[in-house]
């Protein structure tokens, strides 16, 4: 496997962060889907919740496409990760204070699907912009190891979390995965 992405040192910090931010993504995901069963106990209402997480990027994403092919992607990748912290902490804030209601979660989760429709495009578009043109093949391969392995990691982090500590701490951790892109894109 070509590494020669690593070689970048903005393309290093942005992939490390990512590391972090896509793991919280993963975390922040399957702990609302655990939310939405212990408030209600219904499979249903968990897959609504899925849809509704799910769903936003075949709408919205083909618009947050468009739209990361004219902004700048490091704003927007500041906006975006903002974005999903913040619904991370909204989570948290609503569960600690005892007030997460099934119109809340689905609400929640639709929030998060939309924030994340726009992520998907700016992280695809923000890794090549980031390397060489030689190296622009090793940033995407790298990219797409990064992505899958946190679809594995994130949700088994997330449940061992709840499973451990509860689900407040992996809301908590998964809004503080965040900041180490909010240092490091700027």
């Amino acid at each position: 496997m070509n590494l020669g992405a690593l070689r970048s040192a903005d393309y290093r910090r942005y992939f490390l962060g990512n590391v972090f931010a896509l793991n919280g993504m993963w975390i922040c995901r399957i702990t609302l889907a655990w939310l939405a069963w212990e408030s209600t106990r219904q499979a249903g209402f968990v897959g609504l919740v899925a849809f509704l997480i799910f769903a936003p990027t075949l709408v919205s994403g083909p618009f947050f496409g468009v739209l990361a092919d004219r902004v700048s992607l490091k704003r927007g990748a500041l906006a975006i990760q903002s974005g999903i912290a913040a619904t991370a902490g909204a989570m948290l804030v609503a569960a600690a204070l005892d007030i997460l209601s099934p119109a809340l979660l689905a609400l929640l989760a639709l929030i998060l699907g939309i924030v994340t429709s726009a992520h998907h495009p700016v992280r695809l578009a923000l890794s090549p912009s980031l390397v060489t043109r030689d190296a622009i093949a090793s940033a995407i391969a790298l990219g797409a190891i990064n992505f899958n392995l946190a679809r594995l990691s994130g949700p088994a982090l997330g449940g061992f979390i709840i499973a451990t500590a509860g689900a407040h701490w992996a809301l908590l951790l998964s809004a503080l995965s965040f900041l180490p892109n909010l240092v490091i894109l700027p």
